[in-house]
């Protein structure tokens, strides 16, 4: 019988040490042999096979494999699905462990139709699994397969194929012999040049997941797929010019005008990710004419203009990704005609050159009203824009909203108290703008993310943000609020982040804040190790005009792209200290020019020779009598240095020690680098006659990839993605 069924092993079923041999013997003396039917008997031989070739022993969970008993079953073992009459129809054993090739015995399995081994070692795709014909559903994702078999057998069942993560390098064109696949995943892998022309035929295919290759050309042989309804392309380089692929190959590209390419005439796509790519142009009209599209991502290109309003009267949107772009729209008002939106994200729109010069203003003006029509609506994203006014009072009426951030903009007037109708906030951030009030007292308790900072709130921290349990940045710096920290706060069990430097608190750092740096926080704006009386001092912070934009907005010249885009762009200079603050590349300082970094450091400035204070605590003057010009600076011995635990920092960040062009006689030129904050550990009370605000780890959320799940899924939910925001920092100034 095992003979006829796999005519490949027949040889090996004599030889002792072949493990199909110890297979057929544990089948027959080990297990109910006689009263099992030839299909349990195939069935248990099989699964054994694929045990011992697979290494089973070294598998992470291997629970009740190979055990057979009066109570225990091949339905028992770990990572299989039985049906009701015992024969076993799904695999499922993701991130096991799972190590070699699936042995040809693997295919006389009689009833399997899943079979999922994501995360494992495989290593090759082999054309047996094709040879099933119960077998439906393929899950071979991040295995480091490498090729898709040249031979497929015509008459396969598979309707899902999930090869993602992996190194398979070209789509061959025996993916035609699938005819009844419906989801192919490949994203993540090396594939490159355009998209094959003989998969314009794939007439069932209903989703094409090409994330993260290096992808050219226009996709036309997607616009021709019938049945197609959900394509990604995120992350390739479509739209770019150029003459050589990225892995070597010859590559060409296609117009990279959005408006010209034909996927915009596939009517029937509901979801459309062309994101993190090179399209330019305008927002094309044309994709008002798709009736069905529930998900549009275009976010990360280079795309300008306005928002077509007509885009709002599709009524099954429910998400739309328009940041890291250059736009420079209003938003308009027919926004709220999308009554089925659920995600809205513009942010990084607003693009400066180094220079200052405004290439575009991205989202501007105030909210319309009719945003209020959004019942639906779940995120609000406008980061980084030139938003105005003040939030609608009547914001509350949003009751599924869970996320808010409108991170610098031109925001005035107060928070609405209407805020605290929603119940269902995660993620409040509206920092870097000029808003004024009092902090609203009870906000959501589902509250994980508040940053406030960078505003003109008054009055105290409420103490009712205590019971927020999931909270874990809070950040309310840089206003001008008053009173203690409240004691509550001890409660905040997940709390990682909390940031309350230039205000004007008084008193101490409640113990159990301090507390919590054992368990959760890492992040503390404040030191717990020094007396309590001069923990919190009053510290006003920095004026600002409110007349300007923010002047701690990042630039965004070159616009958040993939990492083969950045190695070909020339990354920008570290910031040097200057005596003008529109002078980046270091300038002559007048004889009486005070001392900057010791003051920051909390030690005495040096007096140099010539009767100007040093700039660098290390730093002495040597003439050099062959030079007529004025001296120049040189780090000195570090023994010699007043300046106690001065932080260890690269090479880059401290002043040349070569000779530099001098100014002025008698006014030495410097070029010492900024030194980060972070490495001096400075607190508040250092010295609160400086102006400067700490630097620290970005407080937006870091980029997250809308990769679909492992678990493979009909029709997986794209979730958003968020291009990273700088922390804001003041520029130092002398006269707070």
């Amino acid at each position: 019988m095992l003979k006829r069924a796999s005519p490949k092993s027949a040889e090996r079923l004599h030889r002792e040490r072949a493990y199909q041999y110890k297979v057929m013997m544990w089948v027959y003396y080990e297990t109910d042999y006689d009263n099992y039917t030839d299909e349990e008997r195939l069935q248990l031989w099989a699964l054994g096979c694929f045990f011992e070739a697979t290494l089973g022993v070294d598998w992470d969970d291997n629970s009740n494999w190979m055990m057979i008993s009066q109570n225990t079953t091949v339905c028992d073992w770990y990572g299989l699905t039985c049906n009701e009459i015992g024969m076993v129809t799904r695999i499922e054993l993701p991130q096991n462990h799972v190590q070699r090739n699936i042995p040809v015995e693997f295919k006389v399995l009689p009833s399997l139709q899943y079979l999922g081994l994501a995360q494992n070692s495989i290593g090759r795709l082999d054309s047996i699994l094709f040879e099933m014909y119960t077998l439906e559903v393929i899950d071979l994702d991040g295995n480091g397969i490498e090729t898709i078999p040249e031979e497929i057998p015509i008459r396969n069942q598979v309707k899902e194929l999930y090869l993602a993560g992996n190194r398979i390098r070209e789509i061959p064109e025996s993916i035609l012999m699938l005819s009844k696949l419906e989801v192919l995943w490949l994203w993540t892998n090396l594939l490159e040049d355009t998209l094959p022309e003989f998969m314009s035929k794939m007439s069932n295919l209903v989703e094409l997941d090409l994330e993260d290759n290096f992808l050219s050309g226009d996709l036309w042989p997607a616009a021709e797929m019938q049945s197609l309804q959900h394509l990604y392309v995120f992350d390739n380089i479509m739209g770019g010019e150029s003459t050589s692929g990225f892995l070597g190959g010859n590559t060409t590209y296609a117009d990279g005008d959005l408006e010209s390419s034909p996927v915009l005439k596939c009517s029937s796509l509901k979801s459309l990710d062309m994101s993190t790519n090179y399209w330019y142009g305008t927002i094309p009209t044309k994709l008002t004419t798709m009736a069905n599209m529930e998900e549009l991502y275009l976010e990360d290109n280079e795309l300008s203009g306005i928002i077509p309003p007509e885009i709002f009267n599709l009524r099954n949107l429910h998400t739309l990704f328009l940041g890291t772009n250059y736009l420079s729209s209003l938003l308009p008002s027919e926004i709220g005609n999308a009554r089925s939106l659920k995600s809205f994200h513009a942010e990084n729109n607003y693009r400066e050159m180094d220079n200052g010069r405004l290439i575009s203003k991205g989202i501007y003006g105030q909210l319309p009203a009719t945003m209020l029509n959004l019942k639906q609506l779940e995120e609000l994203v406008l980061d980084n824009n030139y938003v105005e006014g003040t939030l609608m009072a009547e914001l509350g009426t949003l009751e599924h909203l869970s996320r808010l951030r409108l991170v610098l903009n031109m925001l005035e007037g107060p928070i609405p108290s209407s805020i605290q109708n929603l119940a269902k906030l995660k993620d409040l951030q509206l920092w870097g703008n000029y808003m004024i009030g009092t902090l609203p007292n009870n906000l959501s308790l589902e509250l994980e993310r508040l940053q406030l900072h960078d505003n003109s709130f008054v009055g105290t921290i409420p103490t009712e943000w205590g019971r927020c349990r999931n909270l874990a940045v809070l950040d309310v710096s840089y206003n001008d609020l008053t009173g203690p920290i409240p004691t509550e706060f001890g409660n905040l069990a997940n709390l990682t982040e909390f940031y309350t430097e230039y205000n004007v608190l008084y008193g101490f750092m409640p113990e159990e804040v301090c507390l919590l740096r054992s368990e959760s926080l890492d992040e503390l704006s404040a030191n717990c190790d020094v007396p309590r009386e001069n923990t919190l001092r009053p510290t006003r912070r920095p004026t600002r005009n409110p007349t300007r934009r923010p002047t701690l907005r990042p630039t965004w010249s070159e616009g958040l792209v993939r990492h083969y885009r950045t190695l070909q762009k020339e990354q920008p200079a570290d910031l040097l200290i200057t005596s003008s603050p529109s002078d980046s590349a270091g300038t002559s300082l007048p004889t009486e020019s005070p001392s900057l970094l010791p003051t920051l450091l909390g030690s005495p400035a040096t007096t140099s020779p010539t009767g100007s204070p040093s700039l660098l605590p290390s730093i002495q003057v040597q003439v050099d009598p062959t030079i007529t010009s004025s001296p120049t600076l040189t780090p000195a011995d570090s023994s010699d240095s007043p300046v106690t635990n001065f932080p260890t920092v690269a090479p880059s960040l401290l002043p040349s020690s070569q000779p530099t062009e001098t100014g002025p006689t008698q006014n030495p030129t410097f070029l010492p680098s900024f030194v980060p904050s972070s490495a001096l550990s400075l607190s508040p009370s250092s010295n609160p006659s400086m102006s400067i605000k700490p630097t620290r780890s970005p407080t937006l959320e870091p980029t997250l990839s809308h990769r679909p799940s492992v678990a493979p899924t009909k029709n997986p939910s794209k979730s958003p993605i968020n291009s990273p925001t700088e922390s804001p920092t003041f520029t130092p100034s002398a006269n707070p």
